[in-house]
């Protein structure tokens, strides 16, 4: 508590326990800020609270391996660290709660194949890759609830190869994109999607996700795109002021017409073939 940890190989490791890392500034550390490690299925229930991460030449904060169920709660500055603010993985399980998390050169929240996070109430910016990445095995068990997303150069949100996760009641606005899924199939619901560079939401690959009761508004070029072989479930959202509300390849006059029913649409569609042709 109340230490200056500086200049350390790593600002603070800890080993299959329970440590309270309170009110700390770590910093500048030739590895991680902090590491919270388990081993040999032994527990740890650490507690990160009101710290200041920062400048560190890797992560920030990270969290690893199976029984591994941190709490990251109310840190202010999680910031300017070389690569991802917090990285979750090898099948940890933690909960990331009221941070500030910005100006990172890597991610600003990075959950690894075989982890998964619960991250509510954050305000994540001002990250240089995606504001928040995830996808995997476990990543169905990733929820995402409640989040300020913005100003990221990359993808708000960025899903690859994610299960069944949820991502609810987040206001995302001013990244590069939205949310990017890649063969993934989240249910997206109830937020704010708006003033994005490029889309709100694209749906690349295979992806198969639910999309509802979400606001998409003002994005430079789409509100929806669907691409490659992804399909979509869309209802009861509001796409209004896009360049275009949606822009879909291959899919039935019949689907196109469904589509159209379900939403509250205003403004013009783009509805393509993906065959191309060459003269």
């Amino acid at each position: 508590m109340l230490n200056k940890i500086v200049d350390c190989n790593y600002g603070v490791l800890a080993l299959s326990s329970d440590p309270y890392i309170f009110m700390n500034n770590i910093s500048k550390s030739q590895e991680n800020g902090i590491l919270i490690k388990t081993k040999n299925l032994l527990r740890s229930d650490a507690l990160i609270k009101y710290n200041t991460v920062e400048k560190n030449l890797e992560y920030g904060i990270v969290l690893e391996g199976a029984e591994n169920y941190t709490r990251v709660e109310k840190n202010h500055h999680i910031n300017a660290n070389r690569k991802a603010g917090i990285r979750i993985s090898e099948q940890a399980n933690v909960k990331v709660l009221n941070n500030r998390i910005f100006g990172n050169y890597g991610q600003g929240i990075l959950v690894q194949e075989s982890a998964a996070a619960y991250i509510e109430k954050n305000e994540i910016f001002q990250n240089y890759k995606a504001n928040l990445a995830f996808g995997g095995n476990n990543s169905g068990d990733t929820v995402v609830l409640n989040n300020l997303i913005y100003k990221s150069r990359s993808e708000g949100i960025f899903v690859i190869e994610g299960g069944f996760s949820w991502i609810k009641h987040n206001d995302i606005f001013d990244n590069a994109d939205g949310i990017l899924l890649f063969d993934s199939c989240p249910h997206i619901s109830n937020n704010q999607i708006h003033e994005n560079q490029r889309s709100g939401i694209i749906c690349s690959g295979s992806s198969y996700p639910l999309i509802e009761q979400n606001q998409i508004f003002g994005n430079n070029q789409t509100g929806i795109s669907i691409r490659d072989n992804s399909q979509i479930g869309c209802k009861e959202n509001k796409m209004f002021a896009n360049n275009y509300q949606l822009s879909v390849g291959s899919m039935s006059a019949k689907d196109q017409k469904r589509l159209m029913k379900r939403n509250a649409i205003e403004g013009l569609n783009e509805f393509y073939n993906n065959t191309c042709y060459l003269f």
